[in-house]
């Protein structure tokens, strides 16, 4: 019940900003959740193969820098009981299907979504956590691609794609900043200066 209110209460108060949101068939690339979580959010079409998992900041980095080599790529099932969830192998990468209930599952969307990557449009999307180091910071500056931001825990002006989130200055990395906050549609980074719509929109 509370997430329905909450749902509704999200929608409300992206209503405009979804009408002024143009660019719609973007491609988010997020080492973690949170690209599928403003998709889903703004109302967008998955037009990205990373919803639903996460990869360590380590792998995501290689991953950016080598997406169209990556994703032509077979993935491939780890056997395993450490986690509840699927993992899976791309090259030397692993990737985390923590949404996912089957390794056949978590492929098949990997593939489907793989297909609807337009390298045109891509954006970046990563945190400070999961194993990110200073080096791991400056190379996803460095990444060719202008539409990218990474959230840290405190503020980085020497990165130039680095948006500081308040409230994790006494933390070594922010923490799950799309929970809810509160029952009326207000998430964590609602709290950090970021306008996704002038992000996907160019205007950043």
């Amino acid at each position: 019940m509370i997430t329905k209110f909450r749902t509704f209460w999200r929608s409300k108060r992206l209503h405009k900003a979804i009408h002024i949101l143009k660019n719609k068939k973007v491609t988010i690339i997020s080492q973690n959740c949170y690209g599928g979580i403003f998709s889903h959010d703004y109302q967008l079409k998955y037009m990205s193969p990373t919803i639903n998992l996460y990869f360590s900041v380590p792998d995501f980095v290689k991953f950016c820098k080598s997406i169209e080599a990556y994703i032509k790529l077979p993935l491939k099932e780890v056997k395993q009981d450490e986690y509840s969830y699927p993992l899976g192998t791309l090259g030397e990468l692993t990737i985390h299907f923590v949404h996912y209930s089957s390794f056949d599952e978590a492929n098949n969307k990997w593939k489907e979504r793989c297909e609807r990557i337009d390298l045109d449009n891509l954006y970046f999307m990563m945190s400070d956590r999961d194993g990110c180091t200073n080096d791991d910071l400056l190379e996803f500056d460095k990444l060719p691609c202008k539409n990218k931001v990474v959230f840290v825990h405190e503020p980085r002006p020497d990165i130039k794609s680095a948006l500081y989130v308040p409230g994790y200055k006494k933390k070594s990395s922010v923490g799950n900043i799309y929970k809810w906050k509160g029952v009326f549609g207000k998430r964590t980074w609602d709290r950090c200066d970021f306008n996704f719509v002038r992000f996907i929109n160019h205007k950043n």
